[in-house]
């Protein structure tokens, strides 16, 4: 954080630099910029960051994800203007990262998306689907994945469309356990009717696998519905790891 902050506070004079928070840092450069020049402004920081310095004997590598927004371009209001660069910097970070992104109309849907989302739970939106599980030696389902969808105004959206937006802003925990509770309900359906191997995997999120009472939160969900936790699998999904 160090390393980064003093790079980035000796990039140019017209240049405020600023830390939000954990990893994060505000850079406001000053005059009139084209998509372009937001573009090379932004790659022309990513040179200067991504080296590799010594620490007390380890080496360390910097680099960088960096969204873009522009005043008056994109929004007059100051918190909307950082939420678009945020958005536009989370955009970064789902194609590898180490790159800019500028924001565009687009990526405001995500926003629509951002505030439908906030009490989306409450309204029972979130419906879990069952992807079958078939073992072929044994020529019979023996467990299920459940998969989370979204029902919007009929419409039924898949998780890349809302999953990434619920992770940024944190509701993705709620929907992690609903899921779990959702599975555990199902699974208990099926040892009921005799299916007694029967295993259910459910996806976690880091997020969610990281709060100090995750733990109870499992256990107390496997206990409502009596389940054994040997036939519970979590998940962690590859851009997670």
């Amino acid at each position: 954080l160090c390393q980064a902050a003093f790079t980035l506070q000796n990039l140019e004079e017209d240049i405020e630099v600023g830390r939000l928070g954990g990893d994060e840092f505000l850079l406001v450069k000053k005059g009139e910029l084209s998509k372009a020049d937001a573009e090379n402004l932004g790659n022309k920081i990513l040179r200067k960051l991504n080296k590799t310095f010594e620490y007390k004997n380890f080496n360390y590598e910097l680099k960088a994800s960096i969204g873009a927004s522009s005043f008056p371009n994109h929004t007059t209001d100051i918190e909307t203007l950082i939420r678009y660069a945020d958005i536009a910097m989370y955009k970064s970070k789902k194609k590898g990262g180490n790159s800019i992104q500028v924001f565009t109309d687009q990526m405001s849907e995500e926003l629509e998306v951002e505030a439908s989302l906030k009490d989306v739970i409450a309204r029972g939106e979130i419906v879990p689907y069952y992807q079958p599980i078939f073992d072929i030696h044994k020529n019979k389902i023996v467990g299920a994945e459940v998969l989370s969808r979204w029902i919007r105004n009929g419409e039924v959206l898949l998780p890349e469309v809302f999953i990434p937006v619920a992770k940024r802003i944190g509701c993705i925990v709620e929907i992690d356990y609903l899921m779990l509770d959702k599975a555990c309900e199902f699974g208990q359906k099926w040892h009921m009717n005799g299916y007694t191997d029967f295993e259910i995997y459910v996806n976690m999120s880091y997020r969610s696998l990281k709060r100090p009472n995750c733990v109870e939160v499992i256990k107390g969900i496997l206990n409502k519905y009596h389940i054994n936790p040997e036939f519970i699998r979590l998940e962690i999904t590859e851009d997670e790891v």
